[in-house]
């Protein structure tokens, strides 16, 4: 793991220099983290970079139901639609087109929702179980 990235968490704004993997620390405001601090620096970097993974899966997967600009089509459509209902004018039509994309819709907040739980599920393991974490493998993932 990166040291320089480590301090850069730990201690942001500290003054230090790494030569040859070797921490010379020059802050007057602050101390040099302990081996302890460094081992759960290393352990939050590592969350850092699985949550960044987590969320590239579930956009990945979102993208696979609605690419991003299907998605704004829809919710300026569904705006659309749902005006049109709250003013009691939608037709039988727009009323089922419009719960074709809540269905669509759900999917996705399903997704979200499996991301966010995935993402909580991370904090309870150790560093060496968070870096051999497959993202893509989890069984929370609802199925494609």
């Amino acid at each position: 793991m990166d040291k320089a990235r480590i301090l850069n968490t730990i201690r942001p704004g500290a003054q230090w220099t790494i030569r040859g993997g070797v921490v010379t620390w020059h802050d007057k405001k602050s101390v040099e983290p302990t081996e302890q601090e460094y081992v759960d620096g290393e352990r939050v970097v590592l969350i850092a970079d699985k949550i960044a993974n987590i969320k590239r899966e579930a956009s990945r997967r979102i993208c696979a139901i609605l690419p991003a600009w299907k998605q704004m089509n829809m919710l300026a459509r569904a705006t659309e639609l749902a005006h049109r209902g709250a003013m009691g004018v939608i037709t039988e039509n727009e009323s089922e087109e419009l719960a074709l994309m809540q269905v669509k819709w759900d999917e996705i907040t399903e997704i979200r929702n499996a991301s966010d739980m995935i993402e909580l599920s991370l904090q309870n393991l150790s560093a060496e179980l968070v870096e051999a974490y497959n993202v893509a493998a989890d069984p929370a993932w609802p199925p494609a």
